[in-house]
């Protein structure tokens, strides 16, 4: 053989390493990808639970959820103030699941049971009055998700209600 027939044979081996490295490094990345959104469904999930622990971690703190969902106005003013640190708990964890969706690391599915409850509380005159006073503390994004989906409850009132 010839240096040229060697050369020849080196370009081939060449090229198959670099086949091999390619795909080699598409399996790697696929698995990555996976492994990411198998984390952020945990952390979303795991956020969501200490979330809903902080809001209803005591009886108090459930009863004051409660009534500044069904009657803001009977809130005094301390009850008031938790109502809103609580309420803001709820949307700061959808925002973050919210912002997972968008990069593609959760579905759709896991977005929706993350934001249900705050989609809900949306609907009544506290989570209004709370969403009027804080809702420029959000992201566009995210807040234009809220409001499009507030006005979707307002359209269809039946639709608040999760699939029996």
């Amino acid at each position: 053989m010839t240096i040229q027939d060697w050369g020849s044979v080196g370009e081939l081996v060449g090229a198959v390493a670099t086949v091999a490295t390619l795909l080699y490094l598409a399996v790697q990345i696929r698995t990555n990808t996976l492994a990411l959104r198998a984390d952020a469904r945990r952390s979303v999930g795991a956020t969501g639970t200490a979330a809903m622990a902080a809001v209803c971690g005591s009886l108090s703190a459930t009863r004051v959820m409660r009534l500044g969902c069904e009657d803001f106005g009977a809130l005094g003013d301390d009850e008031r103030m938790q109502f809103f640190l609580q309420f803001a708990i709820l949307v700061s964890q959808a925002e973050h699941a919210f912002l997972e969706f968008q990069n593609g690391l959760i579905d759709k599915d896991a977005l929706d049971a993350r934001t249900f409850f705050v989609h809900q509380i949306l609907g009544t005159r506290g989570g209004l009055a709370w969403w009027n006073l804080w809702s420029r503390t959000m992201g566009t994004p995210f807040r234009d998700h809220c409001e499009s989906r507030m006005d979707a409850l307002r359209a269809d009132p039946g639709a608040s209600k999760p699939d029996a």
